[in-house]
Parts: C-alpha cells; sequence; structure tokens
C-alpha cells in the first residue's frame, strides 16, 4: 500500500488545456451567433405572418335603417344559442349522472351476489 501511494506521488498531474481563443475565431462566433438569431427572429415574424386573424366586427352604422330591430334579432339570437347550449350542457350533465348511478348500483348488486354466495 505504501508502494503505491508513493508512485500516486511522483505521477505527474496533466495540464489543463489553455481557454485562450484567437480574436479571429472569437469575432466568427460572434458573428454566427447573430446571424442564427436575426434568421430565427425572421423566421418567427414569418410564422405570425401566415396565421389568419379573426374579422373585427365593424359593427352596424347608425345610419342603417332599423338599427334598433336588427339589434333585437341579433339579442334574440345569441339568447336562443345560449340556451340551446345550456340545455345541451344539462343533459349530458344528466346521463353522466345516471351512468354512474347505474355504474354504482350493478357494482352495489355484484358484490351482494359475492357476498351471499
Amino acid at each position: 500500500m505504501l508502494y503505491r501511494i508513493q508512485i500516486l506521488n511522483k505521477m505527474v498531474k496533466k495540464k489543463s488545456k489553455s481557454k485562450r481563443v484567437s480574436m479571429h475565431k472569437k469575432y466568427m462566433i460572434k458573428k454566427k451567433t447573430r446571424e442564427h438569431y436575426r434568421k430565427a427572429r425572421k423566421s418567427s415574424n414569418r410564422a405570425l405572418i401566415n396565421v389568419k386573424r379573426k374579422a373585427k366586427d365593424i359593427g352596424i352604422p347608425n345610419s342603417w335603417p332599423f338599427k334598433a330591430d336588427l339589434l333585437d334579432q341579433i339579442e334574440v339570437a345569441k339568447k336562443t344559442f345560449e340556451d340551446k347550449q345550456s340545455l345541451i350542457k344539462e343533459k349530458r350533465i344528466e346521463e353522466k349522472v345516471f351512468l354512474e348511478g347505474i355504474f354504482c348500483l350493478s357494482f352495489f348488486v355484484c358484490s351482494k351476489r359475492q357476498i351471499g354466495s
């Protein structure tokens, strides 16, 4: 064991590699990174251009004849749509509760049968 320690003490440690970089290389790296980020920004802008935006609701001009009637029709249409959606939602909830009830009952009945036999 002592021999091993002596050998380890005599071994020379390797020097770490220098981190020096020539100025030409340093500036080239900076240039490449700058170009890369520039390309990334350009491509992200192109992606945004291709996305279609929602058409903005212009509304009804004040000079439109029977504007009040038209607004009333629109409001009624919205209410009917909301009513239909709420009915559909209630039906879904009722179906879910019904199915859960059936599952619970069937589970209860099956477990009773197993206990009884």
